[in-house]
């Protein structure tokens, strides 16, 4: 176990630590039993399979599982839930039962040969540029790479690769690098280049795996991921400090269904009258202070966590503690209550039993008047934030926003057909979309994703993705592509149309 180092070392075995062997991920078992006979019977069934036509037992080779087929493992078990209830012969019963994880979120695994040209137009320009400089590995290991629809972490794990490449030959002045070499700069590049985010839980956990097992070095632990690798919508957050100034907007007070439409009238009505006697603007200067100062700590924090070795488990504790007295103190504390409060009214049902902000009672907490601590509104937030998976960018990756930004965006966001969104996320998703992306229309899923991506770039820097060809076409095409080739954006290499290789039956 993580925190059992010397009983490791008396079976000559090295303390990996990581989430998948922390004192947490073992809670579960802790008090049960098996018997020998049970636990070989056990481990044979993950072993092995029985052949059809043989009827023998094959041993599954696992030593030869490449870290790409995580992906078709994560599309597989999106289409199950895991279901645990029960008692069958004294003991809990544990079964899968059909799920639709995949087909709401239009989540599909992402073929190689769609992988590599995202690498090749998006990423190595940036290399290049990296390259022709004098101090060309340092700018290599700043490189800020980014999936925020990540699942197993596949395309990540060849953004990596690429960059490791680099500097391993750098490093070597060989143009193949020992092997050796090549996985001490990968380390090195998915613990300082690599960003994931991914609103699936399962998802982020994959995605470390794959990480782990791809740069794992003998003789060291498992490297700390929890500040890189995250769970949650990367649509639905603040994206700068500066979005907690423009106060509740009174899109969030619409009346929706499963809303007590006097009450939620009530609460928009009082909301609009207390927007219109002050304006948040005139709280800039203290928010200065106040939340500028409260911002300054967690990136000087995170900052210090990303530098941190973590090759022992003891390095890597002390990695992550450093992170959860980060993410636990006042300052985060304070930052992540604020917008999630700003987020909350939207998702939140409008009744007299759920706490909403107004906009006084968000200006008063914005101003230091009232505590966050423990109130009722504060409260309430958090929880809609927890089971909405509210992602904060200016917050989350705070020192690479204080930065500018990320360098590259790649990925294969969700497919989703505009109107197919509110079905499978609620009316109350839709909206808070339309409020974010305010083009008129229904866009797919798509759209609203590499327009954010874009939004999170640092200056002439890129992004790659694939789309659904719904990308070119109609609302999609107004709310995406027309936004950013109005912003500047050049598109620098682009497939018209595409049969998507696997079972999906679309066109990219």
């Amino acid at each position: 176990l993580h925190e059992e180092g010397e009983r490791a070392e008396k079976l000559g075995m090295k303390s990996l630590g990581g989430d998948l062997f922390s004192r947490e991920s073992f809670d579960y078992l802790r008090g049960l039993s098996m018997d020998n006979a049970s636990f070989a019977g056990g481990l044979n069934l993950l072993d092995s399979y029985e052949d059809d036509k043989r009827r023998v037992p094959v041993r599954v080779n696992y030593a030869a599982l490449n870290v790409e087929e995580f992906g078709s493992i994560y599309e597989g078990l999106l289409d199950f839930d895991a279901q645990v209830g029960g008692m069958e012969a004294g003991r809990p019963r544990f079964s899968f039962v059909k799920g639709s994880d995949r087909g709401k979120s239009g989540s599909h695994y992402t073929p190689e040969e769609l992988v590599q040209p995202l690498i090749e137009h998006a990423l190595e320009p940036l290399i290049e540029e990296c390259l022709k400089l004098p101090n060309a590995e340092e700018k290599l290991l700043a490189l800020k790479i980014c999936d925020d629809a990540c699942g197993s972490g596949h395309i990540l794990l060849n953004a990596a690769r690429r960059v490791a490449l680099e500097i391993s030959r750098l490093r070597t002045k060989a143009d193949n690098p020992d092997p050796l070499s090549y996985r001490h700069a990968l380390r090195e590049v998915i613990e300082r280049c690599i960003y994931g985010v991914d609103f699936n839980p399962q998802a982020v956990r994959l995605c470390k795996v794959a990480l782990w097992l791809e740069s794992h070095n003998p003789g060291e632990s498992l490297g700390f991921l929890d500040h890189h690798i995250k769970c949650g919508d990367s649509l639905v957050g603040l994206t700068s400090p500066s979005d907690l100034l423009e106060g509740i907007p009174e899109e969030a007070f619409a009346a929706r269904e499963g809303d007590d439409k006097d009450y939620a009238s009530e609460l928009r009505k009082r909301h609009k009258k207390e927007r219109g006697e002050s304006a948040l603007q005139q709280t800039l200067q203290d928010w200065k202070r106040e939340v500028g100062e409260s911002l300054k700590t967690v990136i000087e924090t995170l900052s210090t966590v990303s530098r941190m070795p973590d090759s022992t488990p003891e390095d890597a504790e002390r990695k992550k503690q450093t992170y959860l007295h980060v993410t636990s103190g006042e300052s985060w504390r304070k930052l992540k209550a604020l917008a999630d409060i700003k987020v909350a009214p939207f998702f939140t049902p409008k009744r007299p039993d759920r706490a909403v902000a107004t906009e006084k009672v968000y200006r008063d907490f914005l101003n230091g008047l009232e505590d966050v601590s423990g109130h009722p509104v504060a409260e309430e937030a958090a929880r809609v934030s927890e089971s909405r998976h509210f992602f904060h960018w200016f917050l989350e990756f705070a020192e690479v926003m204080q930065d500018g930004g990320f360098d590259c965006f790649l990925g294969n966001p969700p497919f989703l057909g505009g109107k197919k969104i509110s079905t499978a996320f609620g009316l109350t998703y839709g909206a808070y979309l339309k409020y974010v992306f305010p083009e008129k229309g229904s866009s797919d899923l798509i759209g609203f994703f590499i327009r954010r991506n874009y939004i999170l770039l640092g200056p002439d820097r890129s992004l790659g993705s694939l789309s659904t060809n719904t990308i070119a076409q109609g609302d999609t095409r107004e709310v995406c592509l027309d936004y950013l080739e109005n912003r500047g954006a050049i598109i620098h290499f682009a497939v018209k149309s595409r049969p998507w290789p696997g079972v999906a039956a679309v066109s990219v």
